[in-house]
């Protein structure tokens, strides 16, 4: 799913851009998704899915969503949350 950033989700991803320097690594904003991701979930209430590992690492998408009370997913963990089953 792709989605234009509006002028909220855009304010949101520059806070997070700007308060959690680690989630970016320097020489990559330009290709940086992650804060516009979490920023879209924060806005509009979607959950992140992410097999990043880190809760407490604000360097890491789990740990800016924790900060920020963003739910964040495993892909194991939604397909349970929505009691999805393969096969």
């Amino acid at each position: 799913m792709f989605l234009q950033p509006d002028a909220e989700v855009q304010a949101r991803a520059a806070y997070i851009i700007n308060t959690y320097k680690g989630l970016v690594k320097q020489g990559k904003e330009k290709f940086a998704a992650d804060p516009f991701v979490i920023a879209t979930a924060e806005v509009y209430g979607y959950r992140v899915v992410s097999e990043e590992d880190g809760p407490a690492n604000l360097g890491k998408i789990p740990g800016v969503c924790n900060k920020l009370q963003v739910p964040c997913f495993k892909l194991a963990e939604m397909f349970d949350a929505e009691d999805w089953t393969l096969g």
